[in-house]
């Protein structure tokens, strides 16, 4: 393996990933160029899931608080961040299934169309029980 002394004074730059092994050039040939239309795609779903929790996040004591349930609102709002912690991590292996068997595209199209649906049924759910089956589905849904 080159030092990267010697990298250097061939006058080439080190690679940020590989610093004592590789060049930039020679890693970026190995993979095709991302267009300015994918880039943008993915800020885009990246805003989009922020703005979600930005809007979402301040509505659930409240929303928590009118639906009822056993327990204070503290205790039935760290139920569901648990609930939702644990299926996002299962939901995370399963997303990556699709994502390599039907394409990365699929796998955004399923986040995205399950975001919405449970950010639906959260809004319309008439018991905790239905909250918590709402978050389900957002967390699913939010594996990626």
């Amino acid at each position: 393996a080159p030092s990267i002394l010697r990298v250097l004074a061939r006058g080439a730059r080190p690679c940020a990933t590989h610093a004592m092994t590789a060049l930039c050039d020679q890693d970026r040939s190995q993979y095709p160029p991302i267009g300015r239309k994918a880039i943008w795609t993915l800020y885009l779903v990246v805003f989009v899931d922020f703005l979600q929790y930005c809007f979402m996040y301040p509505f659930i004591p409240p929303l928590v608080a009118s639906v009822g349930g056993q327990g204070t609102v503290a205790q039935r709002i760290a139920t569901m961040t648990s609930v939702c912690a644990l299926v996002e991590t299962f939901a995370n292996v399963a997303l990556g299934v699709i994502s390599d068997r039907y394409g990365r595209r699929a796998a955004f199209a399923f986040s995205a169309s399950g975001r919405g649906i449970g950010s639906v049924l959260l809004g319309f759910a008439p018991s905790f029980e239905w909250l918590i089956a709402a978050r389900v589905v957002m967390c699913v849904a939010g594996g990626s």
